[in-house]
């Protein structure tokens, strides 16, 4: 499994989809990604023997180990933003909160995202990964000790979620089908986004162009019409076919590149296939509020992430 351009992915498309796996089926409060620090562990002090009959890693795997923890990086971040944002203002009871919570935090989040990006360049500092996640990561800080102010300060316990009713092994047998044709719809787009290479009407037309551009200088330098690049010209102005298209869009693909250190014009597009599944996610907490059944609200969730896989 490589990208366009030769570079090994395995890892990082087996690895992200371990993770939407485990959100999906076990609906946590909060995920943690753990990795062994290169060099000798307390593992090797309890056992002396311990990986010497391990061959070395692969290269191809190798080359893997630093995008994908650049890519869990990139991700977690605006989930986190935005989930804790969403569970501030979310209603402590309501059927399918852990879904509403964390389908439209990542929608916040990514939405976010962008706006933060907007004002750091507005503040005259360059576009680094290291600028942008410390902005991100101060919000989310704030965030937590506000949340944990509230719960010292609240009456007890909060509410639990309402238990969901005893499913029929009829309806049980059906919600595991169609949680196998998420998975597989999500496996199969997974895949067209890291073997699709940059299309050229998308090279030149309005995303990919900001992208690129914004991602080279460190900066959001201005798109402008053709006329007036003609008038205006000189280092610094650019032009393309939509230069007052949102910027929502090459920002995210900015940051995915920032976080991996190079360009990389089909991982930057991971973005996408999380808004699928943060929409079909809060679609489906949505319909448990409105007293929907979990086997109907997750059909109506892999119709829309049919829908809009093609939009």
């Amino acid at each position: 499994l490589t990208t366009s351009k030769g570079q090994p992915t395995g890892a990082i498309f087996g690895l992200l989809n371990m993770l939407r796996q485990i959100q999906r089926t076990r609906k946590p409060d909060l995920i943690a990604v753990v990795m062994d620090a290169p060099g000798p562990t307390f593992r090797d002090e309890l056992y002396a023997e311990y990986k010497a009959t391990r061959e070395k890693m692969p290269d191809e795997l190798q080359s893997q180990i630093g995008p994908l923890l650049a890519m869990v990086r990139a991700l977690g971040l605006p989930l986190l933003l935005g989930g804790l944002l969403v569970d501030r203002v979310m209603p402590a009871a309501v059927p399918g909160r852990t879904a509403l919570v964390w389908g439209n935090g990542l929608l916040a989040g990514l939405l976010l995202l962008p706006l933060l990006i907007k004002l750091i360049d507005s503040a005259g500092a360059a576009l680094s990964f290291s600028t942008i996640a410390l902005t991100v990561a101060a919000l989310i800080v704030l965030l937590a000790l506000a949340r944990r102010w509230t719960v010292a300060r609240g009456p007890g316990q909060p509410p639990a979620e309402p238990a969901n009713p005893r499913l029929s092994a009829q309806q049980q047998a059906l919600l595991v089908l169609l949680v196998l044709l998420v998975v597989l719809r999500l496996v199969t787009l997974g895949l067209e986004l890291v073997w699709r290479p940059l299309f050229p009407w998308d090279a030149t037309t309005h995303w990919a162009t900001k992208a690129r551009v914004w991602f080279e200088y460190n900066r959001i330098v201005p798109f402008v019409t053709k006329d007036a690049w003609w008038e205006i010209g000189g280092a610094g102005i650019f032009t393309d076919l939509h230069p007052h298209y949102p910027v929502a869009v090459p920002l995210l693909q900015v940051w995915m590149n920032l976080a991996l250190g190079r360009w990389d014009e089909s991982l930057m597009n991971l973005p996408w296939l999380l808004c699928l599944i943060a929409l079909g996610s809060a679609l489906y907490g949505q319909l448990r509020v409105s007293g929907i059944s979990a086997v109907i609200a997750m059909a109506s969730g892999l119709k829309q992430k049919i829908a809009t896989s093609g939009v």
